[in-house]
């Protein structure tokens, strides 16, 4: 085995927050861990749009979609999902006897999609058994009561104990306490580690530069966005009909960020507002939102779990619409940060443009709110993990 590789798997059937959660991870490991190798092992359909660390590179799996029933099916090739499953566990197979990693990082499902990952965990246990095999959670998965069944049924827990040396939980049990709330059995609970949530830190650019960029000079400035935007546009039509009807907001210029996964129809009407004379810019997709978010006063999003930790990062005042459906983990996360005083929450049944204007003018005036982040919660997820990893490749030389 050669020294210092990392395996990470992320399935990625739907959205970007697994990939770029997992991209995150590579950045600082790669920053700050000497003459590491990183392979991911991914199902992104925009993997070659975002900006990859370096010492990192990966493998595409080809991409399945799901649907609002957790249905699983080829997302371009015309063939069975059976055939496709079957292709995806080999390539991620072959990937791992020639890579040889030290660590595997395997993103949230224990398995895979449809068990496609357990000839692998198979063959690292019998060939080889110093590689240490980590499973990585977000803070929330779904609520307890639909989660706890799902990892029964699958015997996710029986898995872990099985195979996994590590549980890393990415969050903070002052908001969502995963070993209890999932009710993990205690050989479990004792592999599992809040790492903290997975801050992030200024991009490249300053925020006087981006603004400067965007035209905004004294107003404030409004950032909307809704993460991959698969599921997004209805909180841009809200914001639009918002600035048609009222005109503007007060003081205010506006940049909405559609994704990459907005469909064409949708993303065209954004764009066509933008450029109708409103104070509003356009832009499809970035992958440096850290840039946007540090020129931004106030941010309109979805509670997706990387949006909420680059909020929280760079401290702004936000107006949260969680997504409420096929999983609650959005809802659950952004009720719990606004009882702590971080974010204001609308929910998307409460979604109008006059309640969408009202809650963004009383977020911007707000005094206090996402104040003393760090005394709130855990923002250092990310060097955690680069200690704890440092550990681990020390155990192995």
């Amino acid at each position: 085995m050669c020294k210092n590789r990392i395996l990470f798997y992320s399935h990625d059937a739907y959205g970007m927050g697994n990939i770029r959660r997992t991209l995150a991870i590579c950045d600082r490991l790669t920053r700050e861990v000497p003459d590491l190798s990183v392979l991911i092992l991914t199902g992104s359909p925009v993997i070659h749009a975002l900006r990859i660390p370096r010492k990192v590179d990966y493998i595409k799996l080809p991409c399945l979609t799901r649907d609002k029933r957790e249905t699983f099916s080829p997302k371009f090739w015309n063939m069975s999902l059976k055939e496709l499953m079957r292709f995806r566990s080999e390539l991620i197979l072959s990937s791992i006897k020639s890579f040889c990693p030290n660590i595997v990082i395997v993103d949230k499902k224990p398995l895979g999609i449809k068990r496609e990952f357990l000839h692998a965990l198979q063959y690292l246990k019998n060939q080889l058994p110093e590689t240490r095999i980590i499973l990585g959670l977000r803070d929330i998965l779904d609520e307890p009561a639909t989660t706890i069944p799902i990892w029964k049924t699958q015997r996710y827990y029986d898995i872990i104990k099985r195979y996994y040396h590590h549980v890393w939980i990415y969050g903070s049990p002052k908001v969502f306490n995963t070993v209890q709330e999932y009710q993990m059995p205690q050989e479990v609970a004792e592999k599992a580690v809040f790492t903290g949530y997975l801050g992030r830190t200024p991009g490249n650019v300053s925020r006087a530069r981006i603004r400067s960029e965007l035209g905004v000079n004294g107003s404030l400035l409004s950032l909307v966005m809704v993460g991959g935007g698969g599921d997004g546009y209805p909180i841009m039509k809200a914001y639009m009909d918002g600035l048609r009807r009222n005109g503007h907001l007060s003081s205010t210029e506006s940049l909405l960020v559609c994704g990459p996964e907005m469909p064409r129809d949708q993303r065209r009407e954004v764009e066509h507002f933008c450029s109708n004379g409103i104070p509003a810019a356009f832009k499809e997709f970035s992958d440096e939102m850290e840039n946007l978010l540090a020129a931004a006063d106030v941010v309109v999003s979805m509670g997706g779990y990387n949006s909420i930790c680059e909020i929280l990062s760079f401290r702004k005042k936000a107006v949260i619409v969680p997504r409420v459906s096929p999983v609650k983990e959005q809802l659950i996360r952004t009720k719990r940060l606004a009882e702590l005083g971080l974010v204001n929450m609308l929910h998307p049944a409460e979604l109008t443009p006059e309640s969408l204007m009202k809650t963004v003018e009383r977020t911007s005036s707000a005094q206090g709110l996402c104040a003393d982040v760090d005394r709130r919660i855990d923002l250092n997820g990310l060097q955690r993990i680069v200690e704890m990893t440092q550990e681990m490749l020390m155990v192995a030389a």
